[in-house]
């Protein structure tokens, strides 16, 4: 699922405002597809400031 999210957020940016509010959701899955789709972009040294 992080490829896919973590490409949808490399082809549409402006999406990363949403994806920070995953990361304070109450839901502990949420925050965690929060984090993990920013790995393989940071991986190629994308978002690396989000």
């Amino acid at each position: 699922m992080n490829t896919i999210v973590g490409d949808f957020i490399r082809m549409y940016p402006e999406y990363i405002a949403e994806l920070k509010k995953w990361a304070t959701s109450d839901k502990r899955f949420v925050r965690r597809a929060a984090a993990v789709t920013l790995i393989i972009p940071a991986r190629k040294g994308l978002f690396l400031k989000e």
